[in-house]
């Protein structure tokens, strides 16, 4: 037989449940450094306090905005398996597979997911996506708080191109005294 990701059915529920864990968990920052409360990883409702509170030009505004498609799009993935009923339901969930190419060839096809009516998209290419989000949102949380709080600080963030950070420990921004 075909080759298979063996458990991947569960594998990927698991990566949902833990990635909407960490989202919700990332949302909690906002209580002791602006003494707001959020339920959940409702980031909607994170943005519109935001810009309620600092306005929509505010960094912190613009980058749940910038934000807000794929952090809403991991908690449909996540709340379809969670609620069968949704009309996106079902997240549907492809193992490895073959299919005939334009030439006539045999082509194996990655194994992918997508929700009711999208495109399926390679799911380990998303998880490492998905993955790379959550940690620069984490980042960008932290250093937008920090601006948002401290205005006139001297302290000021500056980002280390990609092609300039350490591979074995990746730090993306650095604190410089302007």
């Amino acid at each position: 037989g075909l080759p298979q990701v063996e458990s991947l059915k569960n594998k990927s529920e698991r990566f949902l449940y833990s990635a909407k864990n960490t989202l919700r968990d990332i949302a909690l920052i906002f209580n002791p450094l602006f003494d707001k409360s959020f339920k959940g990883a409702k980031y909607n409702i994170v943005r519109d306090w935001a810009i309620k509170e600092f306005g929509s030009e505010a960094p912190i505004s613009k980058m749940l905005m910038e934000d807000e498609k794929w952090i809403e799009q991991v908690g449909k993935m996540r709340n379809v398996i969670e609620h069968p009923g949704d009309e996106l339901a079902p997240l549907t969930i492809s193992n490895v597979d073959v299919c005939i190419n334009n030439n006539g060839q045999n082509d194996f096809l990655v194994p992918s997911w997508h929700l009711n009516k999208m495109k399926p998209v390679p799911i380990c290419e998303d998880m490492i996506s998905i993955t790379e989000n959550i940690l620069e949102l984490a980042e960008d949380l932290l250093v937008c708080s920090y601006t948002q709080l401290h205005p006139d600080s001297i302290v000021r963030f500056v980002e280390i191109p990609k092609g300039e950070r350490n591979s074995k420990c990746p730090i993306r921004y650095k604190a410089i005294i302007d």
